[in-house]
């Protein structure tokens, strides 16, 4: 069985950490940058044969935003439910700072960025009626909101992946991100709480919940409305209706939102180009595509393309460690 690697956050103030994985569990790493503002930033980008168990050892920050792109993973804080997360989601975690979390990384390819820092930083960056109620009340019983990652987190979250600096030059930029990358959280969260509330009786949500499922299954071949209208048992009218209300758009943007998101992916990954991407999800035209998604990221998409190989060195950190299995 696996032994956990066990992480002291606090012992990381003022330096950064780089954690190769094993060869025996897979490829990639772990970076940790401690930022001047207070803000730890988390960067996993890694290819798992296995589950790879993580321990986080008190104390540490009391506030944790992460944002995963791609692979699944499990955490327990302390004695209390596992959360689940999956790709595409954001989610929002505090804790008392002194509970030990456990994490572990599900098996494929991880992708995923985290912002960790105490109460009084998030004061300083925003007012708090845009933060849910445990936040305004400085809180330290523990809370979890989830939600989407929008196209803007996405775009800047890429940028951090193929961070193209070294040195001070990297930390100035990866601060800039983290900060940009809060901004869009903020948002999102914002527009949470003044969106109204959701009336969808629970037998047409489970259809909705449904025909999104149908829309990105097969992203080549995607269902017309009208398809996916009897596929789920609605009509098309009050199919198009509900799904707005559950997911904020249209099938139709939702489906190109999920298309863009998934050749977001590929080309960061390095796994296909331009055109290959395009084709993976469903534009015969890359051209036509390049154009959809500048509009929708505000660069093309040659911008992403990835050439290094996943778990490629290019950057040396001051400590390095490697997850070690039993």
């Amino acid at each position: 069985m696996a032994t956990p690697l066990q992480l002291e956050l606090k012992t990381m103030a003022g330096k950064n950490q780089c954690i190769d994985i094993d060869p025996s569990a897979g490829s990639g790493r772990i970076q940790f940058f401690r930022l001047t503002r207070g803000i730890t930033m988390t960067i996993l980008n890694c290819n798992l044969l296995r589950p790879v168990p993580l321990q986080y050892d008190p104390p540490f920050e009391t506030l944790g935003i992460g944002f995963n792109l791609a692979g699944q993973m499990e955490v327990r804080p302390g004695r209390r439910p596992v959360l689940n997360y999956k790709p595409g989601q954001t989610d929002l975690n505090t804790n008392p700072g002194d509970v030990r979390l456990n994490e572990t990384l599900g098996p494929g390819h991880m992708m995923r960025v985290c912002l960790s820092m105490n109460h009084e930083v998030l004061e300083e960056l925003t007012p708090p009626e845009w933060l849910p109620e445990p936040l305004q009340k400085k809180s330290s019983d523990p809370a979890h909101y989830r939600g989407r990652i929008t196209p803007s987190m996405r775009s800047v979250i890429a940028q951090i992946i193929k961070c193209p600096f070294q040195g001070s030059t990297r930390h100035l930029y990866l601060e800039s991100k983290a900060l940009e990358l809060l901004v869009h959280k903020l948002e999102e969260l914002k527009g949470a709480m003044l969106r109204p509330s959701c009336t969808v009786k629970a037998q047409d949500l489970d259809r909705v919940q449904h025909a999104a499922d149908l829309l990105t299954a097969n992203l080549e071949t995607a269902p017309s409305l009208g398809e996916l209208a009897r596929g789920v048992g609605m009509c098309r009218t009050r199919l198009h209706e509900c799904f707005c209300q559950v997911h904020g758009v249209t099938p139709f943007e939702y489906l190109q939102r999920f298309r863009l998101e998934t050749a977001m992916n590929y080309l960061v990954e390095g796994r296909m180009n331009v055109t290959e991407a395009a084709l993976a999800v469903g534009y015969g035209s890359s051209g036509y595509f390049s154009k959809v998604f500048k509009k929708q990221y505000g660069d093309p998409p040659k911008k992403y393309v990835s050439h290094a190989p996943l778990g490629d060195s290019r950057t040396i950190l001051p400590e390095k460690r490697k997850i070690v299995h039993a």
